[in-house]
């Protein structure tokens, strides 16, 4: 069963959403009806949550990445205007996705393609849905990858694998994904929610994102910060 999340309350025109739970931020590309193409306008909205969340480490302390509506996100949309704000823009924002302070996790379900795997790559942790597809397509378009692909795939799967996937534009779903290294995590789809996200009115972090599988990626991740934030101070 293919998950469909439904974009969190907030302007129609919004292309990022932010919703707080607890002490987890949830970033939610909100342009569904595009597959969540990654335009400008996404990537100026998400470089000011990003600017936020840079100053909230007391506040919040696990971001999550997704998308809104049938995938993750479809890639980069060349469709509209395409002039950055400044030279490297998106590449800059993905890499200051990868530095935030906090542990950072991309939950995945449909495609995670191209400029969208380069931003899932960005994350700590990948957790895919069963119906996640990861590929890189800039080959079949003559494109080069330029917001990180080329250093972070090799560093999750091997140079090998990586290369495979970067020449061929060979599909990896999410339970294949698991077994390379590409995603901490597969689940079913409908744990996929649970497992990267804890419920609205969760005021208990250890049992509001606990799966049926018993494993849950928001604690750890709280639990990572809190150790690397002891060894920081110490």
């Amino acid at each position: 069963m293919t998950s469909s999340i439904a974009p969190a309350t907030g302007p129609a025109l919004d292309p990022v959403l932010r919703e707080d739970r607890d002490s987890v931020a949830l970033l939610t590309l909100n342009r569904p009806s595009k597959r969540n193409a990654l335009d400008i306008a996404t990537f100026v909205a998400l470089d000011a949550h990003l600017a936020d969340l840079e100053a909230q480490v007391d506040e919040i302390g696990v971001v999550v990445v997704r998308g809104a509506g049938p995938c993750f996100s479809a890639g980069a949309d060349i469709s509209g205007p395409t002039r950055s704000p400044r030279p490297h823009f998106q590449a800059s924002v993905i890499e200051r996705l990868a530095n935030l302070p906090q542990p950072v996790i991309a939950s995945v379900h449909g495609y995670c393609v191209t400029g969208g795997l380069e931003l899932a790559l960005a994350a700590d942790l990948i957790v895919a849905a069963e119906s996640a597809r990861f590929a890189d397509t800039h080959a079949r378009f003559a494109l080069a990858a330029n917001w990180g692909l080329t250093q972070r795939l090799p560093r999750r799967i091997g140079a090998y694998r990586a290369r495979e996937m970067m020449f061929t534009n060979r599909e990896v779903d999410g339970r294949e994904a698991e077994r390379i290294g590409l995603a901490t995590r597969c689940v079913p789809d409908a744990e996929l929610e649970t497992e990267t996200a804890p419920p609205p009115s969760s005021r208990d972090h250890g049992s509001a994102t606990r799966s049926t599988s018993g494993r849950c990626c928001v604690p750890m991740a709280c639990r990572w910060r809190a150790v690397s934030l002891t060894s920081s101070t110490g």
